[in-house]
């Protein structure tokens, strides 16, 4: 699940988990561990070019090795283009779960 700071201008509803619990149980949750979260932290966090997934050894085995820890059947794309394309259907994903909720709350 993921987890949003509120920017300035926005209400914090951590003190009334009650009341948001039961209303945003009606959207689909954005998978936090899921390969596309993986590589669009390590790209946006960590500043991983998109290139180092498919040529960089090392960072092809430990991303293996996290999947394989989380029991995912996801494999690591070969193509920049198609790793590229995954991260950004996770942002729209997560994009649009952030307006779905913030029209609940205006």
């Amino acid at each position: 699940m993921l987890h949003f700071q509120p920017t300035k201008g926005e209400i914090d509803f951590a003190d009334q988990p009650n009341a948001v619990t039961a209303k945003v149980t009606r959207f689909a949750v954005v998978d936090n561990n899921s390969l596309e979260a993986i590589l669009a932290r390590m790209i946006a966090c960590e500043g991983y070019p998109i290139s180092k997934f498919r040529t960089g050894a090392e960072t092809r085995k430990n991303l293996e090795a996290r999947l394989q820890q989380l029991q995912s059947k996801d494999s690591i794309p070969n193509s920049d283009f198609t790793i590229k394309s995954r991260v950004f259907s996770y942002a729209d994903k997560a994009e649009m779960l952030m307006k779905e909720v913030r029209l609940i709350f205006n």
